[in-house]
């Protein structure tokens, strides 16, 4: 099949890591890390960025069905709140300091939670998958932090939900990869799970692990199975192979964003971490620049988001044009012009300094050549 080469291969990193389940760090704050061990359904948490670990799971029984590999997610939106899945999704609005059952304290559907997503959106909008133990696989979604929960299965397919992504720039999108054989292995919906579109052809008919969204182009979609790494560039329609770098048949167990410095990271089975470069490059990177020029204009969403008092908008032109973007408050009042110039076609980064704002929603609209292209929201939070 196609070979998609737009970016750098892979570069492979050992690790020795054992017995570590899902993780976390605090975008607000990278002293903040939360680890899961694997077999116990326990949670612990780091303020000195792993040095060292306490047990933070007051609230949570010291027992209960869980799956060996137990998720947990740490919202982007409000880095207070957390979700712990067992039979019963536990969430915590205080940093791990105490956790409380939701769903009124009943489970799902009786089976374990396996994979679970947040919206970067909202701290209430979140998606679970279930072990297919007791009757079939199940999948939830809550729009209300887990006041209730709303059964989105539909006609997916009953194998185990090894993955769940949620589209960054549109909460009602969202993928779930599955495992097993001549099935459905990845599904779509755009409308928060009321439907669903199976994208599987043409991967590869083997166990699918992960899948993860691209916050800078989110028509890029990244899926990791047992025969390694495969991308899409319109949203899940066409696929291409992404595995040049890796080793022959990396069996993928997760692949994360690293919107820091526009990468990819896959956690392999046995056989280490790797990185490379997303296929949207760095608006820095001037040769990929030229390699990767836009077909339309395009404005990204800001990452982090939300922030503290700095973050960075991304945007791109198809051709050289004046560029206008500004900022503006909840209430339409422009508050900053950070971009009035003329632009050359390919990426490009604005910086957005908000140390004299207050705490709040803030618009910000992207302008070229006199015509409005889109505009999207940044939170600053204090």
């Amino acid at each position: 099949g196609f070979v998609y080469r737009g970016s750098p291969a892979w570069e492979y990193h050992r690790s020795d890591m054992d017995e570590i389940g899902w993780t976390a760090i605090n975008q607000s704050n990278d002293n903040i890390v939360y680890a899961g061990n694997r077999g116990g359904g326990t949670i612990s948490k780091s303020i000195n960025r792993g040095s060292s670990f306490s047990t933070s799971g007051s609230g949570i029984p010291s027992s209960g069905t869980s799956a060996w590999n137990t998720p947990f997610v740490l919202s982007s939106f409000n880095p207070n709140y957390l979700y712990f899945g067992r039979a019963i999704v536990y969430k915590s609005t205080n940093a791990a300091g105490s956790w409380t059952a939701t769903n009124g304290g009943a489970a799902l559907d009786g089976n374990p939670v396996l994979s679970i997503a947040i919206a970067t959106s909202s701290q209430n909008r979140v998606y679970v998958g279930t072990v297919p133990g007791a009757g079939r696989v199940h999948v939830f979604r809550t729009l209300d932090g887990g006041t209730s929960w709303t059964d989105i299965t539909g006609d997916l397919p009953n194998r185990y939900p090894l993955d769940i992504a949620v589209d960054p720039g549109d909460w009602m999108t969202v993928y779930v990869a599955f495992g097993g054989f001549d099935t459905t292995r990845l599904a779509k919906s755009t409308d928060a799970g009321f439907t669903w579109t199976h994208i599987s052809s043409p991967l590869p008919n083997v166990p699918t692990t992960a899948v993860a969204v691209d916050p800078f182009n989110t028509n890029h979609v990244y899926v990791g199975n047992d025969l390694g790494v495969f991308v899409s560039t319109d949203g899940g329609s066409t696929w291409a192979s992404f595995n040049d770098g890796l080793f022959e048949a990396v069996v993928v167990g997760d692949l994360v964003i690293s919107p820091a410095n526009r990468s990819i990271r896959l956690a392999s089975h046995s056989n280490g971490v790797f990185t490379r470069k997303l296929l949207s490059t760095s608006p820095t990177d001037v040769e990929e620049q030229q390699r990767t020029v836009p077909e339309q204009f395009v404005l990204h969403q800001n990452y982090p988001n939300p922030f503290n008092p700095t973050t960075r908008i991304p945007f791109s032109l198809s051709k050289e044009r004046r560029v206008l973007l500004k900022v503006y408050d909840i209430a339409g009042r422009e508050v900053l012009t950070l971009v009035d110039r003329t632009e050359a076609a390919g990426m490009h980064l604005a910086e957005f300094d908000a140390s004299h704002l207050a705490s709040g929603v803030y618009l910000y609209q992207l302008q070229v050549g006199g015509i409005v292209v889109d505009a999207k929201k940044a939170v600053l939070m204090r």
